[in-house]
């Protein structure tokens, strides 16, 4: 698969940003544009890896609640603050 990776300067933070505009929320920064790229793929891995998904009824340890989920949560590392909340549905 081919993914388009953006890598741009910002110059007040003086470190470029790498993202995908294709995969909200795919993104990652670093003080070269060598690093960004290797942020940015460590994060793709991420991005594409299932999730841990418990029904709200199911009990620890049951098989639906061991089963993952194919839904991503979509993240982007300088925006982690109280201000996230899940997605609906999902606590």
């Amino acid at each position: 698969m081919k993914i388009r990776v953006i890598i741009e300067f910002d110059p007040v933070t003086e470190s470029f940003a790498a993202f995908c505009p294709e995969l909200p929320g795919c993104a990652s920064c670093g003080d070269t544009e060598k690093g960004a790229l290797r942020n940015f793929k460590a994060a793709l891995k991420l991005y594409f890896e299932p999730t841990p998904f418990r029904p709200k009824n199911a009990a620890a340890g049951s098989v639906a609640a061991t089963k993952c989920s194919a839904a991503v949560y979509p993240f982007h590392p300088m925006l982690l603050t109280s201000q996230m909340t899940a997605p609906a549905g999902r606590a």
